[in-house]
Parts: C-alpha cells; structure tokens; sequence
C-alpha cells in the first residue's frame, strides 16, 4: 500500500531526526512530523525514540495556541504528528532580508503569550530561536522544538537542546555561577530565571528578525562567508567582557521607543535583567502602539512592502532624518569639476549658484552672472535645477534647457554658462566634514563607510568609526596619537593612504574615534577568493605589489603583523595595496585590529599568522609578514587556505600551524608553476631563517616564476 503522506518540504534534516511538512493524499490535510533521521546510526534509535517521546509528552500536556500542537504519536515509526506549519521564522527571515518593525512586534507579543503561559506553568523554554519558532498557516507563531525545564538556584533540569545551532542564549544558562552570584535580595525582588533566560533569547531573536543576516552575524564579529555551524556562540554570550550591542547603532531604522524596549532584554548580566518580566515587555510593546495587524507573509513567496535603498548605520543618535521618510537631508547633491573638486549640499538647503561672492555655489567665471541658477529638492521629485534668466549661455542639463526646470540626476552633466559639472546624488548623513553615502563592512574593531569629504578635492574617502569601548582604552588612544603623523605622510603606491585621524563629541557616546583613509573600489582580496581561486598572472601581480608594500614600510623599521585576504585592497585600476594598520615608530607597529579588537581574533585571521606569531616567542619580524602573504596567495591559487579552518576548534588550527606540512600548490591545482610553488612552500617555511631574507629576494623571486 502506498504511503499516504506527500512530502511537500524538508524543514530540517539532522543527524538524529527528520522535520517534514506533508499533506495527506486522501484527505489532503497538511501537517509537520518529526521522525527518526534515516541516517541516524542504529545504535542511537532507541536514544532517539526516548527523545521524541519525551518531547511529544511535554508538548502535549501544554495546551496554548502559541505552542505548537501534537496530534499523534506513532511508536512504531516513532514519529511525532505536530499540527501544520509553513516552516520557521529563521526561513522566513532569509527569504525577506529582514521584517518590519510593526511585524517584528506582533511576533514578539505572540511570543510573550507563550512564554507567559510556559512560564506560568512552572517552565521555560531555554532555547528559544527563530528556528524553534513556526510560521502557520494562517501567518501567526507557535513555538514548538523544545521540552521545557525548570531552572532553579541549583541548576534544576537542562533542557534538550535542539539540532540546529543555538546563535544566542542567556549567558547563565552556560555559565550557572553567574545565576548563583545574584544577591537573595535581588533573586527575591527579581522574576524566576526561566524568565530571563527567556527574555534574554527573545531580544536576539528581534535582532534577527530586523537585521539582515549578514549584519545579525557581524553583531558577534563573524564574517557571513564563514563555516556557522562550529562558531563558538557560546563563547560570546557566555564572557561578560564583550558587550552587549547598542541598538541604537545597530537598529538605526527601527522606532527609539521599539529599541528601548528591545535594549535591556539584550544585556548579559542576568543581575540587569533582574525585575525584567513578560508582563513588562508584552505592556511597554502594547504603549508604543506600533503593532501591525498584518500577518506574516508566505513562506515561498516575497513580502509586499516598499523597495527601500540601503542606507547607513548612524554613528550618533539624533539622526531622525534617516529613518523619517518626510525628512530628505539624506539626499545630498554632489557637483564635482573635471578637476576633480567638489561641492555638496544637503537637501534642505536652497542652492544658489552664481558669480557673486555670497553665492553658495560661487563660480568666479565671465560665462556665469551673479545669480545663474538655483537648485532645490523637492522632496519625491528629488533635486531639481532652475535657470533665473541667466544670459544666452543659460542653464542646462544634459544639454537640456533649465528655464522651467530640470531634474537632475547622477551622472547627468549641469552647465552654468560654459562650467560644466558633474551630479551625483548620495543618500547618506553628516559625520563633521564627511557626508556618509554608504556602510561597506563592519566587525568587532569598527565599521568603515564610504564617505565624500567636502575638504578634500577628489572627494571620495573610507571613513572607520571605532567602537565605542575604544574611549575606555588609554593605551590605544595614547598609540593611536603617537602613530597619525607618522602614517599620514607616508604614501606609497602600494599602500592605502591614511588621510587624517581623531574623534568627534557625541553627547550619548561621548568621544567617537575614527580615521580617514583611501577608498579602494576594487574591493579586498577576501573578497575575489570568495568567487574561488585566480589565475596565476594576477596572484603574481598582488605578490609583487604587497612584497613592495613591504619593503617600503620595512624600510622604516616595520611590520604588519596581521595580513590576510581582508586587508589586501584594490584600486580602480587593479593595483594591490596593503591597508588597515596604523604605521607606528621603528621599535613598535600597532594594526587595527591590535588597537581595537573586542574579544579574541577569529578563528580565520590565526590561519595566516606564522607560527612564530603564533607561540609569542621572540621578536616578530618582516619574515611573520612574508608567511601571512604567503598564505594568501596560496589560497588565491589552490583555492584553499594553507590552514585548514573549515570544521575544527582553536586548538586543531594552531597545532596544524605549528606543526603539520602545507600541502603542496601543484598537488591541488595542477597548472600552478612548479617556480611559483617552491616559491610557495619556502616562505610558508615553519622556521623564519628558512624563508626568503628581505623583501628583495622576494621580488625577485617572483620575477623567475616564468622564466
């Protein structure tokens, strides 16, 4: 006899059980059943029978229609028949990009009417995620993939935690001393534990329902390319000294009073989360008035809601302008000359252009007269230029006459009289001097935007804002002002140029640290590796430019210390320049990530470091450089790290280091040249005397690969 359950979808297939949706072929119903893995080893069926019955019992004596709902259990399968649902918030978030504040608050009220029912049963969830959370079909959540547990002052009962990976939970629930150093007088005066661990889950899990993906991961300093299933979340929720994100630079689109609500939920101190309840939550969600009625949408197909452009995260509070749609400063107008300078103005402003010395745009020229033109933004019609009855030359756009009005576009050419400019239009936001068009990529040791810099002629810079835990570190600050004029005036071919660094007063962030350095359009080499390996002529190229790069700063007396694929930028034109470190005196070299890492390296950055770095013995020296480059032009050629990362610990990855033999380039990738792979192999030499002596020998080196 035929099966009578269609598989209509794989929610999630583990080593240990299978989640599917299926729908019956004779009554056509839908439905979830959780099974038995067919993977799963044989010896372990019996554990995992007792685990679903186990989960099916508890699910079934809870009755709330926030909670996922059994309908059966089949023993003979074993199976679990859980009521239908359209899969998981974490699918619907991948699909979406990310949800509405309003949705977000009606899936958090939903939440918290589980929650309050669980907990006043007597239990918590502990491992409350958006991959535990159902979308149904009629677009509400039900929390299901879990067996509550009770947790007391002596730990109580632990829950069983689910297949997937865990991204966030209480850091008491890893570390329970930190439950058992509340005072009794805060334990008394506090909610039950079960709560906040709750409470705490569910503000990462409004995190990741707002963010993107990708900036959700960098929250924790990982790279969205990286291997997640191994990353030590744990590790991060777990240590106190890493800090709990400030949303009002994370969530710069979401409502303050959404964010408010959201900030205190996030904390790690269980202590700060002390009087924390539902109750409180699920009232300050109810006052803000910000709920939608909409249900969620489909999974498997797109959520209907205006296209948005990307913007900026801000770097101070007040920047209501950025997510007010009736404020338009965001759109800034840039006119740059064929010499490369440039003006730009906000959107508030009436600009007028003429000859006359009080002009905002003042063009001394005879084919311009006093008052040539005027700009102005009109709102959604966006920037417009009007010609005041100028001369015969006029005002055009395009070639387009400007008497009634021209809208003005980016890359369209404006001409006053015979001056002609360049637009451009940049949606963005003032930090001092630079106007901030765009975020780039931001970690644990800051976030770079790209920014135009009304100061300077060629306009176009990277702007990187430091954290702000940077203010509370004397030593980095006191290294970061010994190190700007040094750096500043060097400038090399291969080098990215450091402009100008210091700080900006915020009255909430107090001193906001930053730097200002070279854009580089051509992107990093992480990301060229990311599409797989390069042809040898081009990983030849960046060798040379680096080695050079190296040269010139050891020249000086100094290292790197910290060369990897992220550092390794390109210009427009495709030259390699090496970036992110400040330049410091001859005895010292402090990187970027050296003066403001929070927390321990990632686990990719030990897999270019030598193992003399490594150990921390002895004085590191340009050899340390020469390994790290090595490395990643070993990887640009074999399409794989010198150091495997994917899939093992910290302790794999330095032994692997210290010890093991890289593989040779040829053996993966055969038409790399046996010249190129000597070459390889001797500068990813163990001992540092082994490797080339100086960056010239180097060089040279790299000039005989073809010969």
């Amino acid at each position: 006899m035929a099966d009578p359950l269609v598989t209509l979808i794989e929610l999630r297939s583990g080593p240990e059980t299978l989640l599917r949706r299926v729908r019956h072929a004779v009554s056509d119903q839908r439905f979830l059943v959780k099974s038995v893995a067919p993977a799963a080893p044989a010896a372990s069926a019996d554990r995992i029978a007792a685990k679903l019955r186990r989960e099916y019992d508890f699910a079934a004596a809870m009755t709330h229609n926030r909670i996922l709902r059994p309908r059966d259990w089949d023993p003979t399968v074993p199976a679990i028949t859980y009521d239908d649902a359209q899969g998981t918030l974490a699918q619907l978030v991948r699909q979406e990009g990310k949800l509405d504040p309003p949705v977000v608050a009606r899936v958090l009220y939903q939440c918290l009417e589980a929650l309050a029912y669980l907990h006043g049963q007597g239990y918590g969830h502990g491992g409350l995620t958006a991959d535990g959370v159902f979308v149904t079909p009629d677009g509400d959540v039900a929390l299901g993939d879990f067996v509550g547990y009770r947790l007391d002052r002596r730990g109580g009962g632990v829950p069983i935690w689910p297949e997937y990976p865990l991204w966030y939970r209480a850091p008491e629930l890893i570390d329970i001393s930190l439950e058992e150093r509340l005072s009794d007088k805060e334990r008394q005066q506090g909610s039950a534990p079960a709560v906040r661990t709750d409470l705490y889950s569910l503000g990462y899990l409004a995190l990741q329902l707002l963010c993107p993906e990708a900036e959700f991961l960098r929250l924790f300093g990982l790279d969205p390319s990286f291997n997640l299933s191994d990353a030590n979340w744990d590790g991060w929720h777990g240590d106190l000294a890493r800090p709990a994100p400030k949303l009002d630079d994370v969530l710069y689109d979401v409502p303050v009073g959404f964010r408010e609500v959201l900030q205190p939920l996030v904390l790690k101190d269980p202590a700060s989360r002390c009087r924390l309840s539902v109750q409180h939550v699920r009232d300050a969600i109810d006052r803000l008035g910000l709920m939608s009625g909409k249900k969620l949408p489909g999974i498997g197909r797109k959520m209907t809601k205006a296209k948005v452009e990307p913007e900026p995260t801000p770097v101070e509070r007040g920047r209501s302008a950025l997510s007010d749609p009736t404020k338009h400063d965001r759109f800034i107008l840039q006119l740059t000359a064929t010499d490369g300078s440039s003006r730009v103005f906000p959107a508030s402003q009436s600009v007028v252009v003429g000859s006359a010395k009080g002009a905002d745009l003042h063009i001394p020229h005879p084919s311009v007269t006093a008052r040539h033109a005027i700009l102005i933004h009109r709102g959604a019609s966006g920037w417009w230029v009007y010609d005041t009855r100028s001369n015969a030359a006029g005002t055009k756009v395009d070639g387009a006459s400007a008497e009634n009005g021209v809208a003005v576009r980016t890359n369209r050419v404006v001409t006053f009289g015979t001056i002609a400019l360049t637009a451009s239009i940049h949606r963005g936001f003032w930090f001092g001097p630079f106007l901030v068009a765009a975020r780039l990529h931001g970690g644990s040791n800051g976030i770079v935007y790209r920014a135009i810099w009304s100061e300077k002629a060629n306009g176009e810079v990277a702007v990187r804002v430091f954290p702000t835990t940077f203010q509370a570190n004397n030593d980095a600050i006191r290294r970061f002002f010994r190190s700007i004029p040094e750096a500043g005036k060097f400038r090399h071919p291969n080098i990215v140029s450091l402009y100008k660094g210091g700080f900006r007063r915020s009255r909430e962030h107090g001193r906001i640290w930053y730097l200002v350095m070279r854009f580089m359009p051509g992107g990093s080499l992480r990301e060229r590796l990311r599409k797989g390996k390069l042809p040898t002529a081009e990983v030849l190229q960046i060798g040379r430019d680096i080695t050079a790069a190296l040269e010139a700063i050891g020249e000086r007396g100094m290292i790197h210390r910290n060369i990897n694929p992220s550092c390794i930028l390109f210009d427009a034109d495709g030259t390699a320049r090496l970036g992110d470190f400040l330049l410091c005196r001859s005895e010292e070299l402090e990187t970027f990530q050296k003066v403001t890492r929070a927390g321990d390296a990632l686990l990719t950055d030990h897999g270019y470091q030598a193992p003399e770095q490594i150990m921390g013995s002895g004085t590191v020296t340009w050899h340390a450089d020469q390994y790290a480059l090595a490395a990643c032009l070993y990887e640009a050629v074999t399409g794989r790290p010198a150091v495997e990362i994917a899939e093992r610990g910290l302790p794999q990855i330095l032994t692997s280091i210290l010890n093991d033999p890289v593989p040779t380039a040829t053996s993966i990738n055969p038409d790399v040249p046996a010249t190129l792979d000597t070459l390889l192999q001797r500068a990813l030499s163990k001992k540092p005397e082994e490797r080339f002596a100086t960056p010239d020998s180097l060089l040279k080196a790299f000039g005989k690969v073809y010969r």
